[in-house]
């Protein structure tokens, strides 16, 4: 894909990924040491090969995840993805404040068809608040949603409401 000029491209926050990453990487080592005690340093071997695989598979992703907006396309990009998703389709923003499991609220974006189905989902934990407010802006499409937080399941229910 040829990026132009006017293409809006949006990368996720890399300090937060990174940061998460390395906090993985800790409990990482701190349950390969659990099964070296238990089960002996084969077992810990495997897993600790295991939680290597792992991370260089999230490291991949971090690096590389972004969103790409031309006069044409939505792209959303990931380390062994590329969704893309016509402009022309979408109608409508919906803004919301998801309530995550075991997680606060997180900023995330809904970008629907005309039929209110989901064409793009963008998850606030990725990105900064001001690359939201940009892609909003650049999109060009009103923009809706709750004032209050929602869960998951409620939030499916609000983005079917495009009025």
């Amino acid at each position: 894909m040829h990026q132009g000029q006017d293409d809006l491209v949006l990368r996720p926050d890399l300090r937060a990924g990174w940061s998460r990453l390395a906090l993985g990487m800790v409990s990482g080592v701190i349950v390969t040491a659990g099964v070296a005690f238990r089960g002996g340093p084969e077992a810990a071997l495997v897993v600790g090969a295991a939680w290597v695989v792992l991370f260089s598979l999230v490291a991949a992703h971090v690096h590389r995840a972004g969103i790409i907006l031309t006069a044409h396309e939505i792209v959303l990009k990931g380390a062994f993805f590329r969704r893309r998703r016509s402009r022309a389709r979408a109608v409508w923003t919906v803004r919301a404040s998801v309530v995550q499991p075991r997680q606060g609220p997180c900023d995330t974006l809904f970008v629907l068809d005309a039929h209110g189905g989901v064409l793009v989902r963008v998850y606030g934990a990725h990105y900064t608040a001001e690359d939201m407010d940009r892609l909003v802006h650049a999109l060009g499409l009103p923009c809706s949603g709750p004032e209050e937080p929602v869960t998951p399941p409620g939030s499916s229910r609000d983005t079917g409401r495009a009025s």
